[in-house]
C-alpha cells in the first residue's frame, strides 16, 4: 500500500507500508477500533506475533498516518479509487 501525503503542499510525500503496516492501515480504514478490534482483525488475515503491532501502530501514529483518540484508531489516508 502506498500512501501519497500532500498536506504539506511544498513537500509532498510518498511511503510504502507492507505485511502488518498495510494491513493496519486498511483494517482502519472504514471504522475507528480499538487496539484489540486491529488485534484481533490482523491476526484472523496475516501470521504475526503479539509483539509486533505496538511498534507498527507506534510508528504509523507517530507518521500521522493514523489517528488515536480515546483508545481507537483510524486511517487518516484516504483510499483511491484508479477507477473513477
Amino acid at each position: 500500500m502506498t500512501v501519497y501525503d500532500g498536506r504539506n503542499q511544498k513537500s509532498p510525500t510518498r511511503q510504502r507500508y507492507d505485511g502488518l503496516a498495510a494491513l493496519v492501515i486498511e483494517v482502519g480504514n472504514e471504522v475507528a477500533k480499538s487496539m484489540e478490534q486491529i488485534r484481533a482483525e490482523v491476526a484472523g488475515r496475516i501470521d504475526t506475533n503479539e509483539g509486533a503491532l505496538t511498534p507498527v501502530m507506534n510508528e504509523l501514529t507517530d507518521k500521522r498516518v493514523l489517528y488515536e483518540e480515546r483508545g481507537k484508531y483510524f486511517t487518516l489516508a484516504i483510499p483511491e479509487n484508479p477507477y473513477l
